[in-house]
């Protein structure tokens, strides 16, 4: 009940309890996918305005993610992907457009991944006491795998941000903020997804194994 982005949040606190997950980070969302869920998840660069899409029918489905986003976008997308699936609202197929916000059930697969990528208690266990600046926004967007433009969003919304303060660290870049919490190495190295082709984890283990079989 309730509205998109209601739905959406319930339902990320709901799978993180089922799964086990507490307020902790996802690690790997790919990982997640494939082991818990039985998806295939693909990873290739897609010219234009796509970040991923997402086909189910009979008990086969797969997430193609868009590898020419940032890391921490193809992160979101493919927990939005996730929510479509375990709420079983594809008629086969959906195709998350950067563009494509408006409609009630894209923003409940929005909400679903703010809350499911970054819980409210995970935030606020991070942040602990002090006050938000760079350096925290930077410790919470590498804890989390979060984007800062996605990151920010979820401060303002839990009050330990300010609107200005928001804008002027996206205007800042990200650079400056990851930088100001010494996190360059490791978001350069998380970079290396950017661009990369990658099949679907477990039809790669299958295949390998039957060749070694010859």
């Amino acid at each position: 009940t309730g509205t998109a982005t209601t739905q959406g949040r319930v339902l990320a606190y709901a799978l993180r309890d089922a799964l086990g997950l507490g307020i902790a980070p996802v690690a790997e969302m790919s990982e997640l996918i494939e082991e818990r869920f039985g998806t295939h998840v693909v990873g290739q660069p897609i010219s234009g305005e796509v970040h991923g899409i997402c086909v189910a029918g009979g008990t086969a489905s797969v997430i193609l993610v868009n590898t020419g986003d940032r890391w921490a976008r193809q992160r979101y997308t493919l927990a939005h992907e996730l929510e479509h699936l375990v709420r079983g609202d594809l008629s086969l197929y959906e195709v998350t457009w950067a563009s494509d916000r408006d409609a009630p059930a894209e923003r409940r697969a929005e909400s679903f991944a703010d809350h499911f990528l970054a819980p409210d208690g995970g935030i606020r266990q991070v942040v602990g006491k002090r006050a938000v600046d760079a350096a925290v926004v930077g410790e919470l967007m590498d804890y989390f795998g979060m984007s800062l433009d996605a990151m920010c969003w979820r401060l303002v919304n839990l009050h330990l941000l300010s609107k200005d303060a928001a804008d002027e660290l996206r205007a800042g870049g990200v650079r400056a903020v990851v930088s100001s919490a010494n996190l360059g190495a490791s978001f350069d190295r998380r970079t290396s997804v950017e661009g990369a082709r990658l099949p679907p984890r477990r039809l790669l283990q299958r295949a390998v194994a039957a060749y070694q079989a010859g």
